[in-house]
């Protein structure tokens, strides 16, 4: 076995293990931190710096042509769309390392794709 597949699932068992991921407590504010790279989005669900799942996935071929404060506007809605079940009826906090992320919900001032976007998460308690 090489290294790097050694290190793949040491680091997936330490990522799964109980000490490390928590169970979602409805009572506490919840935090969804995300990201977007050229290809990619990601996002961590947590409570008090605590991580209670992670997700991501690949862009598709048109998404990868998306501006960048549109990469990171499609990694939050991905993240808010997985986790939907948690963050419905919630008040909580979103943390992207962008610095000018707004979620549109105007469609006449914003170009189609971050209106659709946008109108995904109108009225949603953050």
């Amino acid at each position: 076995m090489g290294l790097r597949l050694r290190q793949g699932i040491l680091l997936k068992s330490k990522l799964g293990s109980a000490p490390f991921l928590r169970s979602a407590d409805t009572e506490k504010k919840f935090t969804v931190t995300t990201d977007a790279s050229d290809f990619a989005v990601g996002a961590v669900l947590s409570q008090e710096g605590f991580p209670i799942a992670f997700e991501s996935r690949k862009m598709s071929p048109a998404e990868k042509n998306y501006a960048v404060h549109e990469k990171e506007l499609l990694a939050i809605i991905h993240a808010l769309k997985t986790w939907r079940h948690y963050l419905e009826g919630q008040e909580f906090d979103i943390i992207t390392d962008h610095q000018i992320v707004t979620i549109p919900t105007n469609p006449s001032q914003v170009d189609t794709s971050p209106s659709r976007l946008g109108r995904i998460v109108t009225g949603v308690p953050f």
